[in-house]
């Protein structure tokens, strides 16, 4: 019996990808955020904590409502010709 484990290396390439992009950036936000002075730096903050908080369906709402079609990054992404989500087409 064969077994097809595409989508086990999928996931783990996934996994794995996101987890080292996020770590970079996460670094890279707090060394920022360390020296920041500015105005509205809780405001930041809290843009930083929400994953933490927030529940994942409320966090994939959020997404889909920016990245969508219609959403705020969605329409600058398609003058470019980039579709992220429901474009039925790989990126």
């Amino acid at each position: 019996m064969e077994f097809d484990l595409s989508p086990l290396w999928l996931s783990l390439k996934t996994a794995v990808t996101a987890t080292v992009i996020t770590f970079f950036l996460g670094i890279a936000a707090a060394r920022w955020m360390i020296g920041y002075r500015g105005k509205g730096k809780g405001l930041i903050e809290d843009f930083f904590i929400s994953p933490l908080v927030l529940p994942p369906t409320v966090v994939g709402f959020l997404l889909l409502l920016l990245l969508g079609k219609n959403g705020f990054i969605g329409q600058l992404l398609l003058q470019v010709g980039v579709t992220v989500i429901f474009s039925g087409q790989p990126l």
